[in-house]
């Protein structure tokens, strides 16, 4: 690496700047650290504090769901249960007519429980052997 007067003495070459460029075109210049550590090895400085703790998190319980609760997502329909035991969703829900979706969900409803009664008898049968 070149020592500081060689830095110095590059610095103060005069820039080449072309005539054909637009007049709100700037040339990007490089900056030379003057450190023995490399980059990557500099520590970033911290903001200053003025010495106050951080506060606490909010105790406020008003939108925590407990556990085992269940949350109803209207807008994204209901979840279908595929036989290889995946879930996804019904892409078209959001133009169905209300009838379409009672019916849908009256049939997934079903469906849904037949495919998980499956799976987990599936399960049981390989657990035993």
């Amino acid at each position: 690496m070149p020592g500081p007067r060689v830095l110095q003495a590059l610095l103060q070459l005069p820039r080449y700047t072309p005539k054909y460029l637009p007049l709100s075109f700037t040339i990007p210049t490089r900056s030379y650290a003057m450190s023995s550590r490399p980059v990557y090895a500099q520590k970033k400085e911290e903001p200053p504090t003025d010495g106050a703790p951080l506060a606490l998190p909010s105790t406020d319980t008003a939108d925590q769901t407990p556990l085992g609760s269940t949350a109803r997502l209207e807008s994204l329909g209901p979840v279908v249960v595929n036989v290889d035991g995946s879930i996804s969703r019904i892409n078209n829900w959001a133009e169905m007519a209300p009838i379409e979706r009672s019916n849908v969900e009256r049939i997934l409803l079903k469906r849904n429980r037949q495919r998980l009664d499956a799976l987990r008898q599936a399960e049981e049968k390989g657990q035993r052997e």
